[in-house]
C-alpha cells in the first residue's frame, strides 16, 4: 500500500520546474525535472540497521558498567560492591537484549 501512495507521489510531483527564458544558468547547473525533486517515499523501506543495533549495545554495556560503580563512588565501601552489581545489572541487561528485540519483532511484523 505506500508502494501504491510512493507512486502516486512521484507522479503528481511530476509538473516540472519552469525556467523563464531570459535566465542564462551558470555552467555546470542544471535543474532537475519534477519527478527527480520528490525523491520518494523511501523511509518504509527496508534500512539497514547494524550501526544503530552497534550503538545500542554500547550503550547498554556503557550503562551497565556505569550503574555498577556508581553505588561504590557514591556511598563507599568493598570492592565487591562493584562486582555485585555488576553482575545483577549484566544478568537485566542481557534479559532486556534477549527479549525486547523478539516483543518488537511481533509488535511491528503483521
Amino acid at each position: 500500500m505506500l508502494a501504491v501512495v510512493s507512486s502516486e507521489v512521484l507522479n503528481e510531483s511530476a509538473g516540472g520546474v519552469e525556467i523563464p527564458d531570459n535566465v542564462q544558468l551558470p555552467p555546470g547547473v542544471s535543474i532537475p525535472k519534477g519527478g527527480d525533486l520528490a525523491g520518494g517515499l523511501d523511509i518504509f523501506g527496508t534500512q539497514d540497521m547494524t550501526v544503530t543495533s552497534y550503538a545500542i549495545i554500547m550503550v547498554i554495556i556503557i550503562l551497565t558498567v556505569a550503574n555498577s560503580l556508581a553505588p561504590k563512588f557514591t556511598a563507599g565501601g568493598s570492592n565487591l560492591k562493584i562486582a555485585s552489581y555488576l553482575g545483577i545489572l549484566c544478568v537485566i541487561s542481557g534479559i532486556v537484549l534477549g527479549v525486547v528485540p523478539m516483543l518488537t519483532a511481533k509488535l511491528f511484523v503483521a
